[in-house]
């Protein structure tokens, strides 16, 4: 988990999987952070599109049993 603070003085904790602290800095997951509206606008739109909420994730193999 990282903490960090907007330009507008808010603070954000992200959590992420990248734990090697000389390959990933501190300061580039603030970068990062903008970039998440566009991809979670994307998902929202396409989650919409195809109804996800009328799928389960079973397999036609589970239904026959």
């Amino acid at each position: 988990m990282i903490k960090v603070t907007l330009s507008n003085g808010e603070s954000r904790i992200l959590c992420t999987s990248l734990i090697d602290m000389e390959k990933y800095l501190h300061e580039d997951f603030l970068e990062l952070y903008h970039y998440r509206r566009n991809e979670e606008e994307a998902y929202k739109l396409l989650r919409c599109r195809i109804e996800l909420e009328n799928f389960s994730w079973k397999t036609a193999k589970d239904f026959l049993y």
